[in-house]
């Protein structure tokens, strides 16, 4: 009877640190993004298989549609974006709280830019 050839172990790398990323909104520092792709079924491994990726993303909080900016790889912009955006919330609360606006957020944001504010 023959023996079963020892099985190698697998090849397990050594610990590797990986810096993460978060995608952010440039304009209102959301990290709720989505970005469109084309994927294709595979009969054989039956999943979809990604394809392509399309350049333009989508931000769900604003609506904005552009590239969206790494937050590891802009960090200090990004950070000045959320404040931004804090300021803005604090002012539309503000102004909901007063009675001065019935506009949802991003209505009044809107309007703001419309009006050039």
């Amino acid at each position: 009877m023959k023996k079963k050839p020892k099985k190698e172990p697998e090849f397990v790398p050594a610990a590797i640190e990986i810096k993460r990323v978060q995608m952010v909104c440039p304009d209102c520092g959301s990290t709720n993004v989505t970005r469109s792709a084309d994927a294709q079924w595979s009969v054989e491994d039956q999943r979809w298989e990604l394809q392509t990726t399309y350049d333009e993303c989508n931000c769900v909080e604003c609506g904005e549609t552009k590239r969206f900016l790494s937050e590891a790889l802009l960090n200090d912009n990004i950070k000045k974006v959320v404040a931004e955006n804090e300021a803005l919330r604090k002012d539309w609360k503000y102004e909901v709280l007063n009675g001065d606006t019935y506009l949802g957020y991003h209505e009044w944001l809107q309007h703001r830019k419309e009006a050039g504010e």
